[in-house]
């Protein structure tokens, strides 16, 4: 049997603090949309995986042997054929 919620006193009510309560919304409100916009990167990033998948041949391999495509500054790396990830390309150096 569940334990019944305890009550207060009358008197002794926890005040209401409303600069938390408007604080603590507005905190779940964002943790929300991260969530949705976790779930958006996740969905995006398996659809690249398998676009990258039906392109591997066309891919240059790296020196770790990775699959590669660089392109407007990005390199997207496709190891293993099951991860890819996408990050700033280096810059060349001017040497």
């Amino acid at each position: 049997m569940p334990k019944a919620e305890q009550t207060e006193i009358p008197g002794t009510e926890t005040p209401r603090i409303k600069a938390i309560e408007n604080a603590a919304d507005r905190y779940n409100e964002a943790k929300e949309a991260f969530q949705q916009a976790s779930d958006t990167v996740q969905k995006q990033k398996d659809k690249l995986l398998e676009v990258c998948q039906a392109n591997v041949d066309d891919m240059p391999v790296n020196g770790e042997g990775d699959r590669v495509y660089k392109y407007d500054g990005l390199l997207v790396v496709l190891s293993d054929k099951a991860n890819v990830k996408v990050k700033r390309a280096p810059e060349p150096d001017d040497e």
